[in-house]
Formats: structure tokens, sequence, C-alpha cells
């Protein structure tokens, strides 16, 4: 799967937006509750994304120790 190019042209604003977008399925705090997950991240262009999966996971209960990234956008 690659970058659509509704990605690549988002602009930074767009992504952070698009990150707020996230929400946890029905029942899944129950799933994650006292778990570890590592976050995976294809491309890191913000940090939204991350920050937003962190925190939505984080709330569930589940543990957030590390995340990892393929690529990163130059600043």
């Amino acid at each position: 799967m690659g970058t659509s190019k509704g990605q690549k042209t988002r602009s930074q604003r767009g992504r952070r937006a698009a990150a707020e977008s996230f929400a946890l399925a029905p029942g899944a705090e129950h799933l994650l509750r006292g778990s570890q997950v590592l976050l995976v991240d294809d491309v890191l262009t913000t940090g939204a994304t991350l920050a937003r999966l962190w925190r939505l996971l984080s709330e569930a209960g589940a543990e957030v120790p590390a995340a990892a990234v393929l690529a990163a956008t130059p600043r």
C-alpha cells in the first residue's frame, strides 16, 4: 500500500485534522487493557498520527513503550 496522492498533497494542518479522526472500535478497551503495543508508522510527517494513537491506546489502558518509524519527511 503506497501513499495516496491526497496524503502527499495534504497540508500539515490537514494531516493533523485527519489524525484526530481515529477512534477505537467499540469494545476494544477490554482487549487492550494491560497489553503492550508497539506503534508502527510507515512515514512520519507531523507526528500527529502517532501522538493520537498513543493517546487513544493509553486511555484504553494499554502500555505503549515505543514507536517504530520506517521513514521521516524532512523538516
